[in-house]
Order: structure tokens, then sequence, then C-alpha cells
């Protein structure tokens, strides 16, 4: 039972950093189309 509960934590905390990588990615595509646009 114990080692269930370490395995779903585990697997929460790897898809919590996979979400919070892709966001940083997204802000950052965001960011830089914004500086462009913001530019001309």
């Amino acid at each position: 039972m114990i080692v269930d509960r370490e395995h779903d934590n585990h697997r929460e905390i790897k898809s919590v950093s996979r979400c919070e990588v892709v966001q940083s990615f997204v802000k950052m595509r965001f960011d830089g189309a914004f500086n462009r646009y913001v530019s001309l």
C-alpha cells in the first residue's frame, strides 16, 4: 500500500514538472512573439 502511494506521488511530481516545462516554454514563445510585435 505504501509503495503504491509513493509511486502515485512520483507520477504526480513527474506530470507536474512536465506541465511546468510546457508552461515556461509557452511563456518564452509568447514573450518572444510579443517583444517582436512591440519592436515593429
